[in-house]
């Protein structure tokens, strides 16, 4: 037998209204499990569906028990009696079982077992008698089996009377006459009818008339469900399944209902969230409308700024190749102004040249000056015959006096020269300076320009690379636009099926309403 382990001493127990319901194939295998017992005993549906039904068998449960249920249903008879099952954790739970074939169009599919909460005292009865049949101190109690004197029909024990009848007048007529033995025929078939037929279908008139008034707990007395042809047990069993079903169909309804309760809150909720949903897409839509317009104002002003940028660059490119020039005609002027110097300095030179040569001129004349001087003194002196030397001597004396005052002049000239060449020397230094330090301005300002040209192109390229994303943004807030639309609408269809759900909610409540008032009159007899 297959042993289930490990076991706790964990038990768990049934609720009285919901009964545990399974049904398996002919091999015994899961094939339905509802609700209760997949919650008792901790298995999930799919742990439980294909799988052999002793997958909840307790190690205390013996096996002279099974061996009986299986003789028993398989000769179509409903078995009864307590089982203790193993849970998923290892715990336990106790059941009043019973199991019956199950058919479908009349022919034989599996079976049914729907067991219920037991009473205490029957489950510690069943505790200690397992225990010593587990022991072999006891046997298991069989199911008794239909015998042949359970008659099928009253016609059968109708026969049986007459038999009996019979018997008893042929007994009786050597003693007390004919009439005595057809009275005690008749007495005997009176019993046999009352015992045989009339109570047991007083038996399942009042469980049927029970049944008829909503109570399923009054259960056909067992001793007599093989009589009439085993047509109370067929009632009983019809009690029981009966009565599982109507426990789960009320769960559901119970369940149902409270699911559509909680349906009705989340759609409430939902219904919330969806209306938030609106106000938020509506000021998001205002938004992103807003963020459009000022892109495509930025977009324009970005452009604005990339001609203003291109123009600039353009001009700074112009000022470059100017201030080139500018820089080129410095280092012309100041080659040339530095050539005019060094002309001014060899004129310097050949002034003094020529200074000197004068002063030797002034010099000459002055000597000659002198020996004029002394030829007219010595001609004085000599008279008539010095006449014409004295006249030389004159002339010579005035040539030297004109040379002086040539020289005179001439030294005034050069000094005048001297004074002018020193002079535009100095303001041709001057100039040369004036002249490095423009050039070395102008050079700054093309270092400065130069920059301005560096930054001027990554103002383009920066402004360029602006414009670009913005007209991609631009691109981008519209498909952003569009899809709150879009989002917009499918808000406005979610809050139209939602509200379709929740009518539809609202419907299923009441039809779940209607089913628990066509079943409230059998619940109350549902927790017994």
């Amino acid at each position: 037998m297959r042993k289930n382990l490990p076991v706790t001493s964990l038990e768990r127990f049934v609720e009285k209204s919901r009964p545990v319901v399974t049904t398996t194939d002919l091999k015994g295998r899961i094939t339905y499990a509802n609700p209760a017992f997949i919650e008792v005993s901790g298995f999930s549906r799919d742990e439980l569906i294909g799988q052999p039904h002793n997958v909840v068998r307790h190690p205390d449960m013996p096996s002279e028990a099974f061996a009986d249920l299986w003789q028993t249903i398989k000769r179509g008879q409903p078995w009864r009696a307590l089982v203790k099952n193993r849970c998923k954790d290892g715990g336990f739970y106790w059941v009043e079982a019973y199991v019956t074939p199950l058919h479908e169009n009349g022919r034989h599919v599996g079976y049914m077992s729907v067991r219920n909460a037991p009473d205490r005292a029957e489950v510690a009865c069943a505790q200690a008698l397992y225990a010593d049949v587990s022991a072999g101190r006891a046997a298991f109690p069989a199911t008794p089996r239909p015998r042949w004197w359970h008659a099928p029909t009253p016609w059968g024990a109708g026969a049986a009377v007459l038999s009996l009848g019979t018997a008893l007048g042929a007994w009786l007529l050597p003693h007390w006459g004919w009439m005595l033995g057809q009275a005690a025929a008749v007495c005997a078939a009176a019993a046999v009818w009352r015992y045989r037929v009339s109570a047991p279908l007083r038996r399942v008139d009042g469980t049927l008339a029970a049944m008829g008034e909503g109570m399923l707990s009054v259960a056909v007395e067992g001793r007599h469900q093989f009589d009439l042809g085993g047509l109370p047990m067929r009632i009983e069993s019809t009690r029981i399944h009966l009565r599982s079903t109507l426990c789960d169909v009320l769960q559901v309804a119970q369940a149902v209902d409270g699911n559509a309760d909680r349906v009705n809150g989340e759609i409430a909720a939902i219904r919330q969230v969806i209306d938030e949903q609106r106000d938020r897409l509506t000021r998001i839509a205002a938004a992103v409308e807003q963020m459009s317009v000022a892109i495509r104002e930025a977009s324009q002003h970005t452009g604005t700024a990339l001609s203003l940028s291109e123009s600039a660059l353009s001009e700074v490119d112009t000022a470059e190749a100017k201030i080139g020039d500018s820089v080129r005609g410095t280092h012309s002027v100041a080659e040339a102004v530095g050539r005019t110097n060094e002309q001014i300095g060899s004129l310097h030179d050949l002034v003094s040249t020529i200074s000197g040569v004068t002063q030797a001129i002034s010099e000459i004349a002055n000597q000659t000056r002198l020996l004029s001087l002394n030829a007219a003194i010595e001609a004085a002196r000599a008279g008539e015959n010095g006449r014409g030397f004295g006249v030389v001597a004159e002339e010579v004396r005035t040539l030297s006096d004109r040379t002086a005052g040539s020289t005179g002049d001439i030294g005034h000239a050069l000094q005048a020269i001297t004074r002018f060449a020193t002079e535009t020397s100095t303001s041709m230094q001057e100039a040369v300076a004036s002249v490095q330090y423009s050039g070395e301005q102008i050079r700054e300002s093309a270092g400065f320009f130069e920059r301005v040209r560096r930054s001027s192109s990554l103002v383009v390229e920066r402004a360029r690379d602006i414009s670009g994303m913005l007209q991609q943004q631009s691109a981008a807030s519209q498909e952003v636009a569009d899809s709150m639309e879009g989002i917009s609408g499918e808000v406005e269809r979610t809050s139209a099926s939602v509200a379709s759900l929740a009518q539809a909610t609202e419907a299923l409540k009441g039809t779940v309403g209607d089913m628990r008032q066509l079943l409230v009159r059998y619940e109350a007899s549902l927790h017994h």
